[in-house]
């Protein structure tokens, strides 16, 4: 969770700074949705937990779906300041002097190693962010002498910023809050909850089958090992389990695990009967285990090391009499290999997928909660929750490295910061002292892209243009 913590501050301060390459900056996002994957598996696991732990799993799925929201936030700040926001006038030096303030609290804050920073580092936030808050005001309320587009997007930049920092403080706070036995905080979104309790009865029913399928080849044939292959199941069911390609996880597995029990065999059938005493044992335990528990420090070959390791010891395990049976032995092995081997065809043949998930969060986000924010039929704040909780329920069997899977992860945070910003247009365009023009033109501009077939960029061309058309009206001198 630290971790996660830091690597947040440091991406947020990436963003504050315009010179920041984009390429740069979307290596760093996607190298901090892996963190976060790795964080929601602590969050599932907390669901097996005792009763009271139940308020600490919500307030895990609220540290979650802030991350994510820091992350949207982030991304819509960069993306103003790279495309050039902020204009180089001395009448804008003290936000660029603003931001680079926050980005160095930032940093510091990716520095903090405990809990106690956190709470000195949202004091500074809280301040920089009512800094920039103030200062957007006042760039609204005075000319400057810049262009109005100039100053729009100074005051957009101010206030996203300030909405950046205070997601990051409030994260800080949900995750010191993620220990204290208080009552839990905002309850999932309806869509969220059916995605995760839809891919948790898919897969508990393929394990199902595959227990069905093994159990009835066990009755068939009257297998003394047929427990053990029950175990074998149950191991290589966890490697595919919760993701879109079980194979990628457990062909590796059940090589690792054949050629433990091949090298326990031999051990036992070759090795042994030559060994003579404590001693000799404990040296050639040394000469097999040592190579291969260094393999376990190599991120390449940790899984298969230690798999090798897990099965050979208890393969290849005697008592202080040495009594051999490698019949027995390779009954045992093969029953588990085979139990694996049967799982692993199931999980081939009976795949379970994120993708129909995937495909209708995405067709709900362009089709249904975007234009019902840019029509002002949902609050853009719980649209927006209820992205993030989709995202943050798929990103376990997402894989980054997959051009589809990417850009729905960029399309769901993108959805997300453009959800705030519809509901702020929304909020204006409702505003009773807008002018007659100007609130037909933006409301006219939201129809459309309200209207336009899953919220294309076309259509979002089109609003904005019909807005500008407004604004300029307003704007043009008499």
């Amino acid at each position: 969770m630290a971790t996660s913590r830091r690597a947040l501050a440091a991406h947020c301060a990436l963003a504050l700074r315009a010179a920041s390459p984009g390429a740069r900056v979307i290596d760093d996002r996607n190298a901090l949705l892996p963190l976060l994957v790795k964080f929601d598996a602590l969050r599932s696991y907390s669901r097996f937990e005792a009763v009271e732990m139940r308020a600490d799993r919500a307030r895990m799925d609220e540290v979650t779906r802030r991350f994510l929201g820091v992350l949207a936030q982030a991304r819509l700040l960069h993306l103003r300041l790279a495309g050039g926001g902020m204009a180089d006038t001395p009448a804008l030096a003290p936000v660029r002097a603003a931001l680079e303030r926050a980005a160095a609290v930032l940093e510091r804050g990716a520095a903090a190693p405990a809990l106690p920073e956190n709470r000195a580092a949202c004091t500074e936030l809280s301040r920089l962010r009512r800094d920039l808050a103030a200062l957007g005001r006042q760039i609204a309320q005075t000319e400057h002498g810049l262009p109005f587009e100039a100053r729009a997007e100074a005051v957009l930049i101010c206030r996203q910023a300030a909405e950046m920092l205070r997601g990051l403080a409030l994260l800080f706070v949900a995750e010191g809050a993620v220990f204290r036995p208080q009552p839990a905080g905002v309850a999932p979104s309806k869509e969220a909850r059916r995605t995760a309790q839809a891919s948790a009865l898919m897969q508990g029913a393929r394990a199902a089958l595959a227990l069905l399928v093994f159990c009835a080849i066990w009755y068939a044939t009257q297998w003394d090992q047929g427990l053990a292959g029950i175990t074998g199941l149950a191991l290589m069911n966890y490697q595919c389990v919760n993701t879109d390609d079980p194979e990628k996880l457990g062909w590796p597995y059940l090589r690792a695990v054949a050629a433990a029990c091949l090298a326990a065999y031999a051990t036992m059938g070759f090795i042994y009967p030559w060994l003579e005493g404590f001693e000799a044992l404990a040296l050639f335990l040394l000469a097999v285990l040592v190579p291969a528990g260094l393999l376990i420090g190599t991120p390449r070959h940790a899984r298969a090391a230690g798999t090798f390791i897990i099965f050979y010891v208890a393969a290849a395990a005697t008592g202080n009499v040495f009594t051999p049976d490698p019949l027995a032995l390779a009954n045992f092995c093969f029953a588990l290999a085979f139990g694996m081997f049967v799982c692993l065809m199931v999980a081939r043949l009976v795949p379970v997928t994120a993708k129909g998930a995937r495909h209708r969060v995405a067709a709900r986000t362009r089709g249904v909660l975007l234009p019902e924010v840019a029509r002002g039929l949902r609050p853009a704040a719980p649209a927006s929750r209820e992205m993030l909780e989709s995202l943050g329920a798929l990103l376990p069997q997402m894989s980054l490295a997959r051009p589809a899977h990417d850009m729905l992860a960029r399309g769901l945070l993108a959805s997300a910061a453009s959800a705030w910003e519809l509901g702020r247009l929304r909020r204006i365009a409702d505003s009773p002292g807008l002018p007659e023009r100007l609130r037909g033109s933006m409301r006219d501009g939201l129809a459309i892209f309200a209207a336009a077939p899953g919220a294309s960029p076309l259509a979002a061309e089109e609003a904005l243009a019909r807005i500008r058309s407004g604004l300029a009206g307003e704007t043009r001198p008499e």
